[in-house]
């Protein structure tokens, strides 16, 4: 589980596959601000 509570969208981390998020990733994949992802590792 990832939560990005920065300023700006953060890259997940490599081989990092999202199972669910409380938004959607932005359209590069990035965790948006205030986001949380539960992602297989």
């Amino acid at each position: 589980m990832l939560t990005n509570f920065g300023d700006t969208p953060a890259a997940l981390p490599a081989g990092t596959r999202p199972l669910i998020s409380s938004e959607p990733l932005d359209a590069d994949g990035k965790l948006p601000t205030d986001v949380t992802v539960w992602a297989a590792v």
